[in-house]
């Protein structure tokens, strides 16, 4: 990571950066300028937004510690660490992310002309902000880096240990912005985005430089005290930053914070920032937002699900495997971006035993964008996505498929459902497969997006229907009768240029009707 630099360049760079921001943060006459200043209520707005994105983040923060801690002593079993953290045990992530959006609805009615973007902005960066920093030290698989007790304890002490401090930096970091801000805004200082960027990387007080600094702060003193004299391999504890020189690595961790706490305040104070020369004082690629495209595998809780109708037999399998999202440019008119959905490798379950001529299977061939349309990325939020998914006998005759179209139109509009699919079932008589997005429900958050996965599902006794095509896919909230799911909305930037579904939570429901033998079939991938 440091290849093209020397330690006396580093040292340099790092230490010129914070006296560089602090010289320019140094007038502080009014300008006089045509803008104005932003109201008691728009204040308000802008303020308790970078107070809650730093009060979630450290609710993440506790709880990616106390995952960390798990992993370490061997109790996390059947999920990684990263699902262990959004699990929300303690119930505190969701109550702060309903605040967020409380006062988002009272302080937020009107847009404030600089200084932030929305609520799901807020909460997306928070979630991912310590977790993203992290990675970038570690390395992405964390569960595969970051050591057990049983594995090597030194290294794993070492590990936890500068990973409090990290989140430590991370906070203070965080807090100095905030005070910055609320303080310029007070005083007719800040009256422009312009101004409020200056406020990142101020730190009159030092406060920063005792916790961050790579020199004299309390990571480099935790890499001392709880890495090198027990003998650790840097390379080892922290390979990401391809050191085993406690000065490198403690610089190392500063530009990740740097980096994560530059991404995150861009993006929730609709900010112009250059992250990528913020964090090493080059514009090198270093901090950079991920392209529109997602890889998701799934992982803790992605199953099968059968019911049937008699509620005597429940079973659920599991599922493995990895979905593909791809989507362009958003349009920064329409707030949209047009996506693809993708299964590289067929999607398979283990063969469940229910009872004998009842063993079933599933396997998801592939995936599309929707069934009969483009699948959209709305970053504005928009339409509900409530789900729904009826399969019934309509009771006409037919000899084949084709006699059953305009009968299983009619049945299916009369749902407010699009035809998936129309049968003549056992050769005589007509059965509609309608799937597709209701109209009624909560609205679409930014974020959402819909995709459609061609499922088939394999029974042992022939008589049972084995082909349920398109089951809807999405980032959003899945609201059901019988099922209620919560999905995590994609990022969408503020300058409406890049989207990031990483650490989404992909949903999706198909329900049967309860006239037919099945009753309910639940499919969930959770995207890593």
């Amino acid at each position: 990571m440091f290849s093209g630099q020397s330690i006396l360049q580093r040292m340099f760079v790092a230490a010129l950066m914070p006296l560089l921001a602090g010289l320019f943060l140094v007038p502080s006459i009014p300008r006089i300028v045509n803008a104005q200043a932003l109201t008691t209520t728009e204040q308000r707005c802008v303020v308790r937004a970078n107070k809650h994105l730093r009060k979630l983040r450290g609710a993440v923060g506790k709880a990616l510690r106390s995952c960390h801690r798990y992993h370490a002593r061997g109790g996390l079993v059947g999920k990684t660490i990263q699902e262990c953290t959004y699990l929300d045990q303690s119930g505190r992530i969701g109550k702060i992310e309903d605040r967020i959006v409380d006062d988002e609805t009272r302080y937020c009615t009107k847009a404030p002309p600089f200084g932030h973007a929305n609520a799901a902005t807020t909460i997306i960066e928070a979630k991912v902000l310590s977790l993203g920093i992290l990675k970038k030290v570690t390395g992405e698989d964390l569960d595969a880096v970051l050591k057990t007790e049983g594995q090597d304890s030194a290294v794993e002490r070492c590990q936890q240990d500068v990973a409090r401090k990290i989140r430590r930096c991370e906070y203070r970091t965080l807090a100095t912005f905030n005070g910055c801000k609320k303080d310029g805004l007070r005083n007719g200082t800040i009256l422009d985005a312009a101004d409020l960027a200056l406020c990142l990387g101020a730190d009159p007080k030092g406060k920063v430089a005792r916790e961050c600094d790579p020199y004299l702060g309390s990571i480099r003193n935790e890499l001392d005290r709880s890495c090198v004299s027990r003998g650790v391999d840097l390379n080892q504890a922290f390979p990401s930053c391809g050191s085993n020189d406690p000065e490198e690595v403690a610089t190392c961790i500063e530009f990740a914070v740097r980096c994560g706490s530059c991404l995150a305040l861009d993006a929730v104070d609709s900010l112009d920032l250059d992250c990528d020369a913020n964090d090493d004082g080059l514009s090198n690629g270093s901090c950079m937002r991920r392209p529109p495209t997602a890889t998701c595998e799934m992982g803790f809780g992605s199953s099968v699900r059968f019911g049937f109708r008699s509620g005597l037999l429940e079973v659920e399998g599991p599922l493995t495997g990895v979905l593909e999202v791809d989507c362009t440019d958003i349009d920064p008119v329409t707030g949209e971006a047009r996506c693809s959905c993708s299964i590289p490798e067929p999607i398979e379950s283990e063969t469940l035993e229910l009872q004998a001529g009842l063993d079933f299977s599933i396997r998801i061939d592939s995936a599309k964008t929707s069934c009969g349309g483009d699948a959209v990325l709305a970053c504005h939020g928009g339409a509900p996505l409530d789900m729904g998914y009826v399969s019934e006998e309509v009771g006409e005759s037919c000899t084949n498929d084709a006699g059953c179209t305009e009968s299983c139109e009619t049945a299916c509009a009369s749902r407010g459902l699009p035809v998936g699919k129309s049968d003549c079932a056992f050769g005589f008589v007509c059965e509609c497969h309608c799937y597709g997005v209701e109209t009624q429900g909560i609205p679409s958050r930014p974020g959402a997006t819909l995709c459609y996965a061609d499922v088939s599902i394999q029974f042992a006794n022939a008589l049972v229907p084995d082909v349920f095509p398109c089951v809807p896919i999405t980032t959003e909230a899945a609201l059901h009768p019988q099922v209620v799911l919560q999905g995590s909305p994609a990022i969408c930037d503020a300058s409406g240029q890049s989207v990031d579904l990483e650490d989404g939570e992909f949903v999706s429901i198909l329900d049967r009707d309860p006239s037919s033998l099945l009753d309910p079939v639940e499919v969930r991938l959770v995207c890593q």
